[in-house]
């Protein structure tokens, strides 16, 4: 199996250490538990250790706790009888672990179970058979759970907000997908990819301005491959063609965080591979991003930044929408 076989894309030194691991835990029927930060596709690579395991052929369902209403997640999880509750479906329905039978459930967000919902998964896992809301008898199951979560699982266990038995039950086997800052080398990749996932083209026609890729390297990603996809998308409507330029990126992209060191907050302006409009346009957007950053975004927050930029208001407006800022 190589990186590619799995739908994840990257060639990262990290990735490849993360891809190690997984090689090794996919065949196994132990639960595993993925952790990383939000937007890192922890699904992805649930979805890639199911498509590496013997279970490969049965289903693999995804349900993110957190969507859930905490009065509907015991019966979502694992099924209700006829009558178990007012509106409940005439003859019942099943769980998400009847449905998963013989394959793999991904419980995104695990940390949202409430205590009582954790005690019935715990007993579920252990037991290996479910028990529908409002019914007495047990259901066998085969089913291998890969759970997920954003939080500092040891923290919340410390603090008692999440069981410490249900913890070490799934985490038998871990594996930590890492952010987006730590895998640039594949930024690249992952922007060519969702530019032609959204295009609808061949790779030789998704074509990025060194100075925009250079760009997307060196911003650092809270939100992630989640944020990176969406950045391309907006690009992607905003360029001329199919090609993606500095001018067409969000203006965030150009706008650091605090804390960031020198060589990340110099902007590299005068790059020789773009054109003396690019060069403006992003200046101009870097420029008003620091100022509405500084004073706010309120009218009167604008009015001084059009004053010290030496621009009319009705100006400024302008190129606030005009760089889509």
């Amino acid at each position: 199996m190589s990186v590619s076989d799995t739908g994840i894309i990257g060639q990262s030194t990290s990735l490849a250490e993360v891809f190690r691991t997984l090689t090794k835990v996919a065949p196994t029927d132990s639960t595993v538990l993925v952790t990383g930060e939000s937007g890192t596709g922890k699904e992805v690579f649930a979805q890639a250790m199911h498509n590496a395991s013997p279970r490969s052929r049965g289903p693999f369902l995804a349900l993110n706790c957190a969507t859930l209403a905490p009065n509907f997640i015991e019966s979502e999880l694992f099924g209700y009888a006829d009558g178990a509750f007012t509106g409940a479906k005439r003859g019942g329905k099943e769980g998400f672990f009847e449905v998963a039978d013989g394959g793999t459930l991904f419980l995104d967000e695990v940390t949202e179970l409430s205590t009582e919902a954790q005690a019935k998964l715990l007993r579920v896992l252990q037991e290996k058979a479910v028990r529908r809301v409002g019914e007495t008898d047990e259901i066998p199951m085969d089913v291998r759970v890969i759970a997920a979560s954003n939080r500092n699982m040891r923290e919340m266990v410390d603090k008692g907000l999440f069981r410490s038995d249900l913890f070490y039950r799934l985490n038998a086997l871990h594996l930590e997908v890492p952010p987006l800052r730590d895998r640039r080398d594949d930024i690249p990749l992952l922007a060519r990819f969702f530019a032609r996932r959204i295009w609808k083209q061949p790779e030789e026609d998704a074509v990025f301005d060194p100075a925009a890729l250079a760009a997307l390297c060196r911003y650092p990603w809270p939100g992630n491959v989640r944020e990176l996809r969406n950045a391309v998308e907006y690009a992607s409507h905003m360029g001329s063609g199919s090609r993606i330029v500095p001018s067409s990126l969000p203006a965030n992209i150009f706008s650091l965080p605090e804390g960031a060191s020198p060589a990340e907050r110099r902007m590299d302006l005068f790059d020789a591979t773009r054109s003396l409009d690019e060069i403006v346009a992003q200046a101009e957007k870097t420029a008003i991003c620091a100022k509405l950053r500084e004073r706010g975004e309120d009218l009167a927050a604008k009015k001084a930044i059009a004053a010290e930029l030496g621009i009319s208001l009705t100006t400024l407006y302008a190129k606030i929408s005009k760089h889509g800022i």
